[in-house]
């Protein structure tokens, strides 16, 4: 059994690759995804996108077991009208989690008293990237973002400002169907505590940048008034 105290988030940061022969094997003797989970597998047209889907669900279940104190296959999730998963009520659990994944990895949190949302994103080179930025950022944003001269600064910017706003919002439980634009987290002049700053408030929520390997960018929510504990963990077993 994990235990979790109230000041705490745990963080679990896992790598696919280190994890896949180990979980199919699992998988192979242990099928207890639930019909929805095994559809949205199903769902997917490519090998890589099935196979990480699948990794994922099972490591949602896995982790989750031991704060639960049930086995894996005994939990039962719901998820809200805009696909945000919750652990069944007749569980009776205060557990709230929330997680994300991209490239070869899977960032998953945990708590048991505030709404939460994570977000990671792989860095990549963008061909659309000034698109996206005034398509989702706020116009003050926008000219934040155009106001760096380094094409490495200015796309770091972009992805600290996308994951935390993907956070906020998939705390909220809405994800990205509502509007980026209407969360502004950044104001023009950009100094170098706004830019690097690892925390931040916006309105009754708590942002904090994560510590993720190289080449990678994650973001957490959660609504609290008070800053908590983040404790990492890089296994489940």
């Amino acid at each position: 059994m994990n235990q979790i105290q109230k000041s705490e988030i745990h963080i679990y940061r896992i790598n696919f690759s280190l994890w896949k022969e180990y979980i199919f094997e699992e998988i192979d003797s242990l099928k207890f995804l639930q019909s929805d989970e095994l559809k949205k597998v199903n769902n997917l047209k490519f090998r890589e996108d099935k196979e990480r889907a699948l990794m994922t669900f099972y490591l949602r279940r896995k982790i989750l077991s031991s704060y639960l104190e049930i086995s894996p296959e005994k939990i039962f999730f719901n998820s809200n009208r805009f696909g945000k998963p919750f652990i069944h009520p007749d569980l009776n659990s205060d557990i709230r989690f929330n997680y994300s994944h991209s490239g070869d990895y899977l960032i998953l949190a945990v708590c048991n008293d505030s709404e939460l949302g994570i977000d990671i994103e792989e860095i990549k080179e963008i061909p659309e990237l000034e698109w996206l930025a005034e398509n989702n950022f706020s116009d003050s944003e926008f000219l934040a973002f155009i106001s760096f001269n380094n094409d490495k600064e200015r796309l770091n910017f972009f992805y600290k400002i996308w994951t935390r706003k993907e956070a906020i919002l998939k705390g909220m439980g809405t994800g990205i169907t509502n509007d980026l634009k209407q969360i502004i987290l950044f104001q023009p002049p950009i100094n170098d505590s706004a830019f690097t700053s690892e925390f931040m408030k916006y309105n009754d929520w708590i942002l904090s940048d994560l510590i993720v390997p190289e080449n990678y960018l994650a973001a957490l929510a959660y609504q609290s008034e008070n800053l908590k504990k983040l404790v990492y963990f890089d296994t489940i077993l």
